[in-house]
């Protein structure tokens, strides 16, 4: 059996992909001209997976090899809250997608798997954790936020394809932490507390899995999820406080304070205005920190088999990787 994977040299998609390796007896990794391999370097080693020069925003690139394949992961897309990223969210989050499964509905592979976002699915409370029946809620920050806007539409159709009987099992992860984060796509808060940064802290709180075990749940929804199903991969619900302090063992960063809401939004707005892409928070992603990201993954563990190691296993991992690749390290 054959399988086809987009994103391959993310985050997500390169622990996917060694997790993998094994399972099929060809692997087609869709890369553009300007992916960075440095997660995957060891697959020109492996005589099964290939790597395919293409873009899901040109159709033409990839589609006679994904017509040969029987199973797709897709998990590419491209994260960035920064108003700096305004266009390219929407190229690469909603045409690229799209392009995709218009692609699929013509190939028709056996099954797929799609990386899905929480941010079109919808957020749960502090004292009320959301889980995959939730409505969508969050209309505001999709007003303000295109990267939310591009997710939230592109997934809606892959949405509707799935209610159309297409073979689509969707896994949405939530904020992914771990080794291998060469992009910075989330460790910024690492690297913030390495530096001595995290003094402080916010109201708000987040679900922390670690990036290995979300790669785990979409080779189980591969396995044994159900078409058309929706599986949360979610780890831990921490506070930001829970969370900065839990990284403070590993860090020595310790966050002494609270500061309100309005004044954590106001240095992303001026951070993103001085510092650009380079800023550690901008105002969008400070919106998301004010606002509490809790998730219940019963479903995936019950119905996936699957399971999330120890909190501290991840944060550990994540703060030695950096400290083993210093150059990521002075990118903030």
């Amino acid at each position: 059996m054959n399988a086809f994977i987009t994103g391959a040299t993310g985050f997500i998609g390169s622990h996917l992909l060694k997790r993998i390796a094994d399972e099929y007896e060809r692997i087609y990794l869709l890369t553009r001209s300007s992916s960075v391999y440095e997660n995957i370097k060891w697959v020109k080693e492996r005589d099964n997976i290939t790597i395919v020069k293409g873009d899901l925003l040109e159709t033409s690139t990839f589609v006679d090899v994904l017509s040969k394949c029987e199973h797709l992961y897709h998990t590419a897309g491209f994260v960035g809250t920064n108003s700096a990223y305004r266009e390219i969210v929407f190229k690469l989050n909603y045409e690229a997608s799209m392009n995709l499964l218009k692609a699929v509905e013509i190939t028709k592979p056996l099954k797929v798997v799609y990386l899905a976002s929480i941010y079109a699915l919808g957020k749960g409370e502090k004292d009320k954790p959301a889980d995959e029946s939730i409505k969508f809620n969050l209309e505001k920050l999709a007003e303000k936020i295109p990267y939310i806007r591009a997710k939230r539409m592109a997934e809606g159709f892959a949405f509707e394809l799935a209610e159309k009987g297409f073979p689509i099992v969707f896994g949405f992860p939530c904020y992914c932490l771990g080794p291998g984060d060469i992009y910075l796509s989330s460790s910024r808060i690492v690297l913030a507390s390495m530096k001595g940064i995290l003094r402080f802290y916010v109201d708000g709180g987040i679900n922390v899995v670690d990036v290995r075990d979300v790669a785990e749940g979409l080779y189980l929804c591969m396995k044994n999820g159900k078409i058309g199903e929706k599986y949360l991969l979610g780890g831990y619900n921490l506070t930001f406080k829970q969370l900065f302090l839990e990284l403070s063992k590993w860090t020595g960063c310790v966050p002494y304070f609270k500061i309100p809401g309005t004044a954590v939004k106001l240095a992303g707005w001026i951070g993103e205005l001085i510092f650009g892409k380079s800023s550690i928070i901008d105002y969008a992603s400070a919106m998301i920190m004010c606002e509490y990201w809790f998730y219940n993954s019963d479903k995936a563990k019950k119905e996936l088999l699957w399971k999330v190691r120890p909190l501290s296993e991840t944060l550990k991992d994540s703060v030695e990787w950096f400290r083993t690749n210093k150059i990521y390290i002075r990118r903030i």
